[in-house]
């Protein structure tokens, strides 16, 4: 009788043993289908940010600009959700990797880097095209305006022509 007690006991602990293998395995099989559903988004995200912007210059800069009530509010809208994109895909490219690393396929990979060239990008395009407003140099401007320390746009142009 002990010995059919201790095999069933070793064999309690191989079953539960394959049981907890079996549901890590799992678990890494489930997350990577997950990761590749996060690099898909990213790729996603990217496409839709490059629209997104397109869509925003034509407004800013074919004239009807004034579709905007707050356009500093709106360019830190932008700024903002394209710096958390740019923040979130090294994260999402770790996880990728260590998919891979476990051997699992994940699907457009190849494309992953592509996608942080196009945001680094167009953040440099939405900066050197849409300067961000700088507060304290308004600021500044309009105390040197009340104190007098300015010139005129006669005195300019006078100036100018010498």
């Amino acid at each position: 009788m002990t010995f059919l007690i201790n095999r069933c006991r070793r064999r309690s602990y191989l079953v539960e043993e394959l049981v907890d293998t079996l549901r890590d395995e799992h678990r890494d099989a489930i997350r990577a289908c997950d990761v590749e559903e996060a690099v898909a988004e990213c790729l996603e995200l990217g496409e839709l940010l490059q629209h997104a912007w397109a869509v925003a210059r034509d407004v800013l800069f074919d004239g009807r600009d004034e579709q905007l009530e707050d356009m500093d509010g709106f360019r830190e809208a932008v700024v903002s959700t394209l710096d958390r994109a740019i923040g979130v895909l090294p994260r999402v490219r770790k996880m990728a990797e260590q998919s891979m690393t476990q051997g699992y396929d994940v699907k457009r990979f190849g494309e992953f880097s592509k996608a942080f060239d196009i945001l680094r990008a167009l953040r440099a395009d939405i900066d050197a095209t849409w300067p961000a407003v700088d507060s304290q140099r308004i600021a500044d401007s309009i105390a040197s305006y009340h104190r007098g320390d300015h010139r005129s746009a006669e005195e300019l142009l006078r100036d100018a022509r010498g």
